[in-house]
């Protein structure tokens, strides 16, 4: 459910050196040093100063440092519940997961409701960064039975996709955290004007399109800049060029630099579990199951 390296990296951290996190995972310093630099390189930002005194966490390291300790915690916590409690594949369910398709909404609302039908597991499983899972011949869906995800993408309606909807979801402006308008709570479409927003090109999204549509149509003030999809490189792109991002109020926590803002609009995204039209029968019970779970939450 984390990039493994963020262990690491909190060593590096506590012990101030390269060598010394080496010598606690019997490794060598040049290992140590390739799984920060990895990490870095995912990111996109350092992680710590390197100077003869030393190591010194950036102020993005800082964040980092905090934010990975309590998710490497609550991640350990879910994947030792879940493995605790499988008993047998034939009533297990198989959740994709990744930084874009967060299944931390159907895992919560399942672990913390007693009216679940008791013999189904769930099983956490991370999907590749660049597995396209809106393609039904992908070898991942030998691996996973469904994942929480929006219906925008064009793909998920074609023939082999069944989804069951569950709850639709607000479009938001992501910005920098230091961005001006991040100080407010709530911004008006004016807020956007003299503003470069990102928004994905069209043809992705209908629903992102309707939004599209009145922008350039009513609101020529605000300047669009086209991005083929959302990975993590556009995040750190947002953040570099100090501009907004459309996006999905539970994309709140996909990167530490950047925060997450409603605006006054009712345009929304519709949300629920995508899984292949040939299924096994424990997918539809585990359906019904959560569709009574978000009907009372």
């Amino acid at each position: 459910m984390y990039n493994h390296y963020l262990k690491m990296f909190i060593q590096v951290a506590d012990s101030g050196s390269f060598s010394k996190a080496a010598e606690n995972n019997y490794i060598t310093p040049t290992a140590v040093m390739k799984q920060i630099n990895n990490l870095e390189n995912h990111f996109g930002f350092a992680l710590f100063n390197r100077s003869n005194r030393g190591l010194e966490l950036t102020e993005a390291g800082k964040i980092i440092y905090k934010e990975a300790k309590d998710m490497i915690s609550h991640s350990d916590a879910v994947i030792k519940y879940i493995e605790k409690t499988l008993k047998n594949s034939q009533n297990t369910i198989r959740i994709g997961n990744s930084f874009l398709f967060p299944c931390n909404p159907i895992i919560s609302l399942w672990n913390h409701t007693e009216n679940h039908a008791s013999d189904i597991q769930l099983k956490i499983i991370s999907l590749p960064s660049d597995a396209d899972v809106y393609d039904v011949n992908n070898d991942i869906w030998n691996q996973i039975d469904l994942f929480f995800g929006n219906f925008a993408h064009p793909e998920s309606g074609t023939p082999g996709f069944s989804h069951t909807w569950l709850e639709d979801k607000l479009l938001q402006c992501a910005l920098p955290e230091q961005h001006p308008l991040a100080k407010k709570t709530k911004l008006s479409i004016s807020d956007l004007y003299n503003e470069n927003l990102m928004i994905v090109k069209r043809g992705i999204s209908t629903y992102i399109d309707l939004l599209r549509n009145d922008l350039e149509q009513e609101h020529p003030q605000i300047t669009l800049i086209d991005t083929p999809s959302y990975e993590f490189e556009t995040l750190n792109q947002c953040l570099e060029q100090n501009c907004l991002m459309i996006t999905i109020d539970n994309w709140n926590h996909l990167h530490p630099s950047l925060v997450n803002r409603p605006v006054e609009w009712n345009y929304t995204v519709p949300y629920g579990l995508i899984y292949l039209h040939d299924h096994p029968p424990i997918v539809d019970r585990f359906i019904n199951d959560i569709k009574k779970i978000f009907s009372q939450s």
